[in-house]
C-alpha cells in the first residue's frame, strides 16, 4: 500500500525556502528532502540514489502543488519558446521502471547518491569531479578508478537523469534536455515563499498580526481578509 505523501505547511515551505538561500543546488535538494522523507535522518537521506531523491521529490511537489508540471524552455534552433506540462506519475513510472544499478556485466558502480553529489560540489574542474565521483561509486573503493571506469560511471550517472525529448513545432527541430526535479521544485517553492511574504506583509499592515497568526489561518480565511485589504 503507498502512503500519500502529506504537504508540508506554509510556515514550513517558508523555513526550507529561508534554510537555502545561501545554500547550493545539492544542500537545497537535501533540504527538500528532508520535507519529502521526515522520516528518514540525514544521513539516511544522504545515501538515496539519485533517482530515488527523485521519486521523492516527484511526491512531495504532487502533494503541495498538484500533479500536473507545467515547464517552458526555447527551441535552440529558432529561439522559440514551447510551452508544455508534464505528468509526476509518468515520470515517476518511467524512472522506477530504470534499472541502473543493475548487477552483471561491466557494472561495477553503484547508482550515485545525494551524499556522492554533496562531495563533488566544491570541484570546479568537471573532470576532477568526475574522477571522484567514480572512486565514490566504485564497488572497489581500494583502487583508483582508470579511464574506462570513469566514462562508465560517467553512462551511468547520465541514466538517471530525465532525458525530456522535445519538439518544436515552428522549425521541426528535436532536441533533449535533461529536467532537473530538485531545480525545478525548488522554484517552485521559492515563488510561492515569495507570495506567502506578500500576504503575510499585507495582513500585517492591516491587522497587526504576527507572521504566526497569519499563517495559522486556513487559506480560504487569509484569501477572504485580503479581499477585505484589496489585495
Amino acid at each position: 500500500m503507498v502512503v500519500a505523501m502529506r504537504s508540508p505547511g506554509d510556515a514550513a515551505l517558508l523555513d526550507i525556502w529561508e534554510q537555502g538561500q545561501a545554500r547550493g543546488p545539492v544542500a537545497r535538494t537535501k533540504l527538500l528532502l528532508g520535507a519529502a522523507l521526515p522520516e528518514l535522518d540525514d544521513a539516511e537521506r544522504a545515501a538515496l540514489a539519485v533517482s530515488a531523491a527523485d521519486i521523492a521529490l516527484l511526491r512531495l511537489r504532487g502533494a503541495i502543488f498538484g500533479g500536473r508540471l507545467p515547464a517552458e524552455t526555447t527551441c535552440p534552433a529558432c529561439a522559440e519558446v514551447l510551452e508544455f506540462e508534464l505528468d509526476a506519475a509518468a515520470l515517476i513510472h518511467g524512472i522506477a521502471k530504470r534499472e541502473p544499478d543493475a548487477p552483471g556485466g561491466e557494472c561495477d558502480f553503484r547508482e550515485p547518491a545525494i551524499g556522492d553529489l554533496e562531495a563533488i560540489a566544491g570541484i570546479a574542474d568537471p573532470d576532477a569531479a568526475m574522477h571522484r565521483l567514480a572512486s565514490l561509486c566504485r564497488r572497489a573503493p581500494d583502487a583508483s578508478p582508470n579511464g574506462a571506469e570513469i566514462e562508465r560511471i560517467d553512462a551511468l550517472y547520465g541514466q538517471t537523469a530525465i532525458r525530456l525529448r522535445l519538439d518544436c513545432a515552428a522549425c521541426g527541430n528535436t532536441w533533449h534536455e535533461v529536467f532537473d526535479v530538485a531545480a525545478y521544485l525548488w522554484q517552485e517553492v521559492a515563488r510561492r515563499a515569495g507570495a506567502l511574504l506578500d500576504e503575510i506583509h499585507i495582513l500585517a499592515a492591516a491587522y497587526g498580526w504576527s507572521e504566526a497568526q497569519i499563517l495559522a489561518l486556513s487559506e480560504t480565511r487569509r484569501t477572504a481578509y485580503l479581499q477585505r485589504c484589496g489585495a
